[in-house]
């Protein structure tokens, strides 16, 4: 039961054993006569509940996220997951496609390195042009 964002779990307790047990159910009876679950119902499995809703690119999909281990070499282990995927991705049925690149972690990281890497570039510039103008033969 989900009442107020706040998920309930329900146990029945009971002798249900299967389909029949729940149409074979009397829920009341009219003029002495049962009427049962089957009476007025059609019984069956039904799906499981829906926990939410996935999304890409504004269209529906499937959403799987994977977390890493704290001390795993993300970089290392995004390379093995997208081999791992482009072998499942050649088995899949004609029309699903899996996307490997709509969050990486392993993009920041790259991104965060190459961020730092431009820094001390220019910060190694912006060094050596003061003191090459300061006292030019001192380079």
């Amino acid at each position: 039961m989900v009442q107020a964002g706040t998920e309930y779990l329900v146990t029945g307790v009971g002798r249900v054993q299967d389909l029949q047990d729940i149409a074979d159910t009397v829920v009341s009876a009219t003029e002495g006569v049962p009427v049962r679950v089957v009476d007025f119902a059609r019984i069956e499995i039904g799906g499981a509940p829906k926990r939410g809703e996935g999304s890409a690119n504004a269209r529906p999909a499937v959403i799987l996220g994977i977390q890493k281990q704290p001390d795993a070499n993300t970089l290392a282990l995004t390379e093995e997951l997208d081999r791992v995927l482009d072998d499942l991705q050649a088995e899949l049925p004609e029309g699903m496609l899996i996307q490997k690149n709509l969050f990486r972690q392993s993009d920041f990281i790259e991104v965060a390195v190459k961020n730092v890497e431009e820094a001390l570039r220019d910060g190694a510039i912006l060094v050596v042009i003061p003191c090459r103008y300061k006292n030019p033969t001192s380079i």
